[in-house]
């Protein structure tokens, strides 16, 4: 849950309440659904707030209203993700992810679906990411696909939204499952 929690506050920060331009509207989700689809898979994690608020107020350069937010650099850190990251206790100073911590970090009912989905992230993290040069970024983004999409059966939400935002997910490789808006903007 910390985990899952940790990239969806992360993501909803980093990619703000629009999806970016380079979506499809095949790729987006509905405006009309995305309440529904934020709760889905349910997760909640006080931690995770607090180290997304520290890291928020670090931020300097807030983005106009209406804007992508997907530029937020907390100060002293290359990215946002970087800052949740370390002051989460996931990443040292050398700017490395600690892939066993944030896997033995997890509680029932996500040990197994953290577990595959860091193995299959971490993997596939060869190069620097879009924003991050640790690469974080893309980790977060692919973590948060695969926790969402394998989401354990007592946390997910059976309904037809839901069901059609996996095959939205399916269809577009790239694509996180919802934007949201953060800084009230």
């Amino acid at each position: 849950m910390l985990v899952l929690g940790l990239l969806m506050v992360t993501l909803a920060v980093q990619y703000g309440y629009t999806a970016p331009s380079t979506e499809t509207a095949e790729c987006t989700t509905p405006k009309d659904e995305l309440n529904e689809v934020k709760n889905c898979c349910k997760i909640k994690d006080a931690m995770i707030s607090g180290a997304v608020e520290k890291c928020t107020e670090l931020v300097k350069n807030v983005p106009a209203n209406g804007t992508e937010r997907r530029e937020l650099k907390p100060e002293g850190f290359d990215c946002f993700d970087d800052c949740v990251l370390v002051s989460l206790g996931f990443m040292g100073s050398d700017r490395k992810i600690d892939f066993a911590k944030i896997k033995s970090g997890e509680k029932a009912p996500w040990i197994e679906t953290t577990s595959k989905g860091v193995d299959k992230c971490s993997a596939s993290l060869t190069k620097p990411g879009d924003l991050c040069p640790s690469g974080a970024d893309n980790f977060n983004k692919c973590l948060f696909r695969e926790l969402y999409m394998n989401c354990p059966e007592e946390v997910w939400t059976k309904s037809d939204v839901c069901q059609r935002n996996i095959e939205r997910l399916k269809k577009c490789p790239t694509s996180v499952p919802f934007h949201c808006t953060v800084f009230g903007h």
